[in-house]
């Protein structure tokens, strides 16, 4: 996360903490503290006060002070931001703990809620506009049991929704079932939840090993209940420069293995079903080749032939 989040966090933080204290630019500890100047920092309690209506701006003489009112609601601004929001919610509790507390009134706390694979997050208004949001985002805190119906008409009974993830530039729920198996399903094709009782809920701390492995999900297509297989990859050197070494990672588990002599690069990643890796690959046609396993090459050459099949019958 940006060092600047971290600096404007501060500055929340010490408001927060002396809400009958005015607080300027000119102050010799937060400048000590942020390493800035006077103009960055008037800048940064700026565009605080424009985004918390409980941060409001004094006239003294000439300068500047702002001063904190009452209880920031930090939940929606926090969503505005670019960085990761389990991220966001950390920095929060670096500074001032009690803040996170503050979230509670709001959610359990966005990172018990949201999970991000994809970045930046710029569809919640997305989800938020949904019908069925606000009973799916009950039910994630409250950890209601309830039953799931989808457009198809199918219906998931008596399931834990875990937390709202997205990826694949979309929303999805992540969902247990009595099998204590974990699916994605999109948040969109949800169209109804069905009873709940009140008493039947499944704590925390029992399904926390659930939660945990949502760490674990890479894309949509990750089979949290199936064990992890490796691919071995090859980059040929005209796409090479993507998968160096100090390249941005494509996969959470995307290893670096060599580079070779004419210049290609061998990787791992590890995934779950072939699908998961194989939409990735297909991107990279015909420069990103399948050393191992044997299977997903068979696979992967199963589509591809069947592409040429439909592409000749079109010509045709």
């Amino acid at each position: 996360m940006s060092t600047n989040i971290s600096k404007y966090f501060y500055l929340i933080s010490k408001l927060k903490q002396n809400p009958n204290k005015v607080f300027t630019a000119y102050d010799q500890e937060i400048q000590k503290a942020l390493n800035l100047e006077t103009k960055q920092i008037g800048r940064m309690f700026e565009t605080l006060e424009q985004e918390f209506e409980d941060i409001v701006k004094h006239k003294i003489v000439k300068k500047k002070a702002y001063s904190y009112i009452h209880k920031i609601n930090l939940l929606k601004s926090s969503l505005d931001y670019q960085g990761e929001i389990s991220a966001i919610i950390q920095t929060i509790k670096d500074y001032d703990e009690d803040i996170v507390d503050i979230l509670q009134n709001h959610t359990t706390s966005s990172y018990d809620i949201y999970q991000t694979i994809d970045q930046p997050l710029k569809s919640l208004k997305q989800l938020e506009s949904l019908q069925i949001f606000k009973h799916l985002k009950k039910a994630i805190i409250k950890k209601h049991i309830v039953d799931i119906k989808l457009q198809d008409q199918t219906v998931l009974y008596d399931v834990c929704i875990l937390k709202f993830i997205y990826t694949d530039s979309n929303w999805f729920v992540a969902v247990l079932d009595t099998q204590e198996n974990i699916k994605l399903y999109p948040a969109s094709q949800i169209i109804e939840l069905g009873k709940h009782n009140k008493n039947q809920t499944i704590s925390l701390t029992k399904i926390k090993k659930y939660i945990n492995k949502l760490k674990n999900i890479q894309n949509s297509k990750t089979n949290l209940n199936e064990r992890t297989k490796t691919a071995r990859l090859k980059a040929l050197p005209n796409i090479a420069m993507f998968f160096g070494k100090n390249s941005k990672k494509f996969f959470q588990t995307q290893k670096f293995v060599r580079k070779q002599s004419d210049g290609s690069i061998v990787l791992t990643i590890d995934y779950t079903q072939e699908e998961e890796v194989l939409q990735f690959i297909q991107k990279w046609i015909p420069n990103l080749l399948i050393q191992s396993p044997l299977q997903l090459r068979q696979t992967q050459d199963k589509h591809i032939n069947k592409y040429i099949a439909n592409q000749t019958y079109e010509s045709g």
